[in-house]
């Protein structure tokens, strides 16, 4: 059984914001983020009410390839 994460929307994007990424635009309540010094890395953030569900979660650290993302998530547990 997957653990389940509890993390709002303006958590994960303060952490992607201090990992390098900077808002390069939004529509409705998605922020489009892109990283600074490579601009192949992206994610996208739906800024809704309440936490993101474990599997949004974990598809946004893995689209954006970033390699702060065991920072953020304790795989271990």
């Amino acid at each position: 059984m997957m653990r389940r994460y509890e993390v709002s929307s303006e958590i994960m994007l303060m952490f992607f914001e201090q990992s390098g990424f900077v808002i390069v635009g939004s529509k409705s309540h998605h922020h489009y983020l892109v990283h600074k010094d490579d601009p192949r890395r992206r994610a996208i953030i739906p800024l809704d009410p309440g936490f993101l569900s474990t599997q949004e979660m974990f598809d946004i650290l893995k689209t954006s390839r970033g390699p702060n993302a065991a920072r953020f998530i304790d795989l271990d547990g």
